[in-house]
């Protein structure tokens, strides 16, 4: 078992780029029953402002999920990034469900993890500043919480957090993280019309297409024809998604 260990800690410091690092950590945490894991470094005053997601299992049901509605944004364990108590210590996704208040659509996410196959995760923190730090989230259809692999899960998380770190500010030279969500996805932004950006902002007051059009005084067929000329301009294919990705934009305050 610490062998393993051993064994990633020294392949991740010869990793070069962010997808040979992927490949390490999808191995070594395959041993664990883990298929998921996503590594988001956070800004600003409560190192939530900005998430900037670093690298993860892309491939995965869930991770296309999560990066193409940018769901990440309103995701639970980004919010409590410090640890459920703000000790900073480890966490299960169990844990973060029963402690503490989630939102409608914070519950949702971990419906829509569960439809993918994730039944639990643990989550860690990794503080690298006073207004930096990143959270590692893990997951997996089999995985269970078990004391005798938290070390290890932890160990593997910062040592990969670290190199990503490192490769991504070699590459990158104004000395903050890229966007590689945004790098990597291109959204119409600028396209959307005022019609559609206010039918955006409605839909994250959680009003329905009919009260939307009641309250505009247009038919709900023209408010659906807005719903989806802005999911395809922002490429989503959820509502949930489409209002994350413009909380991502700044479209709604």
């Amino acid at each position: 078992m610490y062998q393993r260990l051993s064994d990633f800690l020294d392949q991740t410091i010869l990793c070069e780029t962010i997808p040979e690092l992927e490949a390490l950590c999808a191995k070594a945490l395959g041993h664990y029953e883990i298929q998921h894991f996503l590594c988001t470094n956070m800004y600003g005053l409560k190192c939530s402002v900005n998430r900037r997601p670093m690298f993860g299992s892309w491939d995965s049901v869930w991770a296309k999920q999560l990066i193409k509605n940018s769901y990440f944004v309103d995701d639970p364990t980004g919010q409590f990034t410090l640890g459920l108590e703000g000790d900073g210590l480890p966490y299960y996704w169990s844990e973060l469900q029963i402690k503490k208040e989630l939102t409608p659509s914070q519950h949702k996410l971990f419906k829509l993890a569960w439809d993918a196959g994730l039944r639990e995760g643990i989550v860690f923190s990794l503080r690298t500043g006073a207004d930096e730090l990143a959270v590692f989230s893990m997951a997996g259809l089999n995985f269970k919480p078990d004391k005798k692999i938290k070390g290890i899960l932890q160990s593997i998380a910062f040592q990969a957090h670290a190199r990503a770190r490192q490769i991504l500010l070699e590459n990158n030279p104004i000395g903050h993280m890229p966007d590689r969500i945004s790098q990597s996805l291109t959204r119409d932004i600028s396209s959307l019309t005022q019609a559609e950006k206010r039918v955006i902002q409605l839909l994250a007051e959680d009003l329905s297409a009919i009260a939307i059009a009641e309250l505009k005084d247009v038919s709900v067929s023209t408010v659906r024809k807005h719903i989806a000329a802005a999911k395809r301009k922002l490429q989503v294919d959820e509502l949930g998604g489409l209002v994350a990705v413009a909380h991502r934009h700044k479209l709604i305050n």
